[in-house]
């Protein structure tokens, strides 16, 4: 397998402008470019698009609420002069970065938030349509650290091994996320073990395998939810399990940061599938405290992280997708893996690229599946994401047959999140029905989940190999 060339571009933000700097092995010096944006603008931009905030009314609107409503286009326009100089020419003509080279991002201040793989960048500067551009991940694979002195640290902890996982799945909390068991277990069956699931998902669990199988673990894995505390990043923590009696301290049971650093971290990659796990605090000197940092000065040279809240299906694809590439050698008879960069680009754009027909299909895969395992909750789920699908498809006759799957599936609830449930079924298969008198045209030539929202959230954090 050829080396991939590696391009360093760092970012510095100043009052009233900021500096980016490109360095390549080949390059004497690094390449300076100047970005005419205000720091105050850059904030108020980040704010608007990706931080949670409160609003005039008080309410809380979450990241998630926000990138779900994006105006890409605004979104594109301001940021796009900083990735504009990646694509430019030096005097020769050579273009600073070529398709395929691995892109080695490191943002400052609150560019930490911005999802840059989502930026769009000029196609090949192709003369006969300049206009053509793409998202920069459908051009390189992408990493990204806090710092560029991380790195150095990061590459001395790589492991190079793929064969050993511990991976956690908590379906339950609130909200509850019922595939999360379901990606658990897809991702501990490509390393041919067990996950610990919901109640064996627990903090004394997570130390003990750590602390006795240490060197055996390559690859840890958690999907559950994650929360990050803005007024003390170092008590932001992974939501595990409860171990006993409470005694009115829920957050007890949950690892911290600040836990995390206190931790030897063995394993090659640790992936948290979790809920704005990627974010962090930004303080004075760029230091970024928070899970992803914690987890790297503990010993992981890669961390595979959301910078904010994501869709359960189309992570479990996108996990399945990345897990299967990252498991395959780099070439036919190889002894290299290929990287982990690159096997996060390619289920990044798997998941956009996904037609809908494909998304169907995987749902009747794993319905069928899960109805000799009798699992009520995530046939239940399936059913709905397939109904979500069959809805946007216009294809109403189908969404009502799904929808009364779900009714029967369901039965007489036993309880008031199922009578919640059963009420919301009702309401829906009643909406269908009367939208179903007018005339539909089917069409599933589509892409469920091509908006940013769905695909760009994971960011690889450290050692892209």
């Amino acid at each position: 397998m050829s080396k991939k060339r590696v391009v360093l571009v760092e970012y510095f933000t100043l009052e009233d402008h900021t500096l980016l700097f490109i360095v390549r092995e080949d390059f004497d010096e690094p390449k300076v470019f100047t970005i005419e944006k205000k720091l105050e603008d850059i904030q108020k931009s980040v704010r608007d698009y990706f931080q949670a905030e409160k609003n005039a009314d008080g309410k809380f609107i979450p990241t998630r609420d926000k990138l779900k409503n994006l105006d890409e286009a605004a979104y594109q326009s301001f940021f796009a002069p900083f990735v504009v100089p990646l694509v430019s020419r030096l005097p020769n003509g050579e273009l600073i970065t070529e398709e395929g080279d691995i892109i080695w991002l490191v943002p400052h201040n609150v560019l930490h938030y911005l999802p840059l793989h989502a930026l769009k960048v000029n196609w090949k500067h192709n003369e006969e349509d300049p206009e053509q551009h793409c998202y920069l991940i459908e051009r390189n694979p992408i990493c990204y650290t806090p710092s560029a002195s991380v790195m150095k640290y990061c590459h001395a902890k790589r492991k190079e091994r793929r064969e050993k996982a511990l991976v956690l799945g908590i379906s339950e909390g609130s909200p509850p996320l019922p595939q999360a068991r379901e990606e658990a277990l897809m991702v501990a069956g490509l390393f041919n073990t067990e996950p610990y699931l919901d109640q064996q998902a627990t903090k004394s669990l997570v130390k003990d395998k750590l602390e006795q199988e240490r060197e055996n673990i390559d690859i840890l894995h958690f999907c559950c939810h994650g929360r990050f505390r803005q007024d003390d990043a170092f008590k932001s923590c992974i939501v595990l399990a409860p171990e006993g009696e409470n005694n009115g301290d829920e957050e007890q049971w949950n690892l911290t940061a600040e836990e995390i650093l206190g931790l030897d971290m063995r394993a090659d990659l640790v992936t948290l599938s979790a809920c704005e796990t990627g974010v962090n605090l930004n303080r004075p000197g760029d230091e970024l405290i928070g899970l992803t940092r914690a987890l790297i000065y503990a010993g992981t040279p890669s961390v595979i992280v959301s910078l904010w809240e994501v869709d359960d299906l189309s992570t479990g694809l996108l996990m399945q997708h990345f897990y299967q590439k990252f498991r395959q050698p780099a070439a036919e008879n190889g002894n290299q893996f290929v990287t982990k960069a690159e096997a996060l680009q390619e289920a990044q754009l798997y998941v956009k690229n996904l037609q809908a027909e494909a998304v169907i299909s995987y749902c009747n895969q794993r319905l069928a599946e899960l109805a000799q395992l009798e699992d009520t909750q995530l046939i239940i789920r399936f059913l709905q994401a397939r109904a979500n699908i069959e809805i946007l498809a216009a294809d109403l006759g189908a969404a009502i047959a799904t929808y009364q799957d779900i009714q029967k599936t369901l039965g007489t609830p036993k309880n008031e999140q199922d009578k919640k449930l059963a009420k919301q079924v009702a309401e829906t298969l009643d909406d269908l029905e009367f939208k179903a008198e007018a005339d539909n045209f089917v069409n599933y030539n589509f892409q469920p989940f091509q908006e940013l929202f769905n695909w760009a959230s994971f960011v690889l954090v450290g050692d892209w190999k």
